[in-house]
């Protein structure tokens, strides 16, 4: 009868016990959930940062002008922000500060205007382009890692009309290559650019692009 009593308290003893455990489980799951969660959302908001840093590798951080048709002169990391009234056939030279903060050298490759809604605006044209590249590298020639330079825009109405809005004059930034060949170096090309060049001997077995095999098309040994 004793033994009975006592299995009979052990067994009160292991239910008493159980709601216990479970408590205790269900708060660390809980915890282990929250945490992963909260772990997640940090990855998510670290790879949003490095993704708007890699974006925005290049930084324009100053901008000026002494044209008459400038107000409201701002910019953003890649822009010219302003409201303009330019003549039919008038000009506007904005002096611009861009800063590469990265570890490959890079150029301002081409101009584009838009409006403040992203709306393409027609009528103007810029004197940057392919073959007139502004390379973001400073008076020793160091092209990369927080280097900065200074250069103009000039932007032109090329309309029988007066242009008067806001307006973004936004720059492409892109990467700038080395080719070499036989050691020597023959030029440098932009990326997503076509880059041509004249052999004056045999057409050459490769083409080296920035350490690496790039793709090559020949004809007539060029």
């Amino acid at each position: 009868m004793k033994k009975i009593i006592n299995k009979v308290k052990m067994n009160k003893r292991k239910n008493a016990t159980l709601p216990i455990l479970c408590v205790i489980l269900s708060i660390i799951i809980f915890m282990l959930t929250y945490a992963y969660a909260a772990f997640s959302d940090e990855l998510s908001i670290t790879g949003s940062v490095a993704k708007v840093r890699i974006d925005k590798v290049v930084r324009i951080n100053g901008v000026t002008t002494a044209s008459g048709y400038v107000n409201n002169l701002d910019y953003s990391h890649n822009s010219v922000i302003n409201e303009v009234v330019i003549p039919a056939g008038g000009s506007i030279t904005y002096s611009v500060t861009a800063t590469n903060l990265g570890n490959v050298p890079v150029a301002a490759a081409e101009v584009s205007f838009t409006d403040f809604a992203g709306s393409v605006i027609s009528g103007l044209t810029g004197d940057i382009n392919s073959n007139n590249y502004i390379k973001i590298c400073n008076n020793n020639n160091q092209c990369t890692n927080n280097v900065s330079r200074t250069f103009n825009v000039t932007i032109t109405n090329t309309t029988n009309a007066t242009i008067s809005q806001n307006i973004r004059v936004v720059l492409s930034f892109v990467e700038v290559y080395t080719i070499s060949y036989s050691n020597n170096q023959i030029g440098e090309a932009l990326a997503n650019r076509n880059f041509n060049y004249t052999f004056t001997e045999n057409i050459p077995a490769n083409v080296v692009l920035s350490g690496t095999y790039g793709s090559k098309t020949y004809s007539n040994n060029t």
